[in-house]
């Protein structure tokens, strides 16, 4: 199974959303935590790509993709193209978008990274009970 965490950038609340799946980070984390996560707030002009985060215990493949402000879009899209393909892969995709400003891609060149990992970090227990819902506690055979 692949797990696919959705956010705008890919790089923002979708890579913290994946490192609390994997356990690299927990609810309690601090600002510092979050920005020294591996390329985060990073890749703004590669939205439409994925990014490999890791394997959990469960040997899920964890994912990001920035969607921009079209995450229904993009999910959609790709299970059609999944589908066209005639591919049989099992796909969690987990949207975590609304915790990522809808303004940030217009101006992330010139807002503090800082400032978007705060706004994150007051959202993490949130983040993690979708998490939690949408991967964690469910059974996948």
């Amino acid at each position: 199974m692949k797990v696919v965490y959705l956010c705008p950038t890919g790089t923002c609340s979708s890579l913290v959303a994946a490192h609390l799946h994997l356990g690299n980070l927990n609810k309690n984390a601090t600002i510092n935590e979050i920005l020294n996560l591996p390329n985060f707030s990073r890749n703004h002009k590669q939205i439409g790509l994925s990014f490999y985060i890791g394997q959990d215990d469960k040997e899920r493949e964890i994912y990001t993709l920035g969607v921009a402000n079209e995450a229904k879009i993009m999910e959609i899209s790709a299970r059609d193209l999944v589908a066209l393909f005639g591919k049989k892969i099992d796909i969690q995709y987990v949207d975590v978008s609304k915790f990522v400003p809808n303004y940030y891609l217009w101006c992330s060149a010139i807002m503090p990274k800082k400032a978007i990992a705060k706004i994150i970090k007051d959202n993490l227990v949130e983040i993690y009970n979708i998490i939690e819902t949408s991967i964690i506690n469910r059974d996948y055979h």
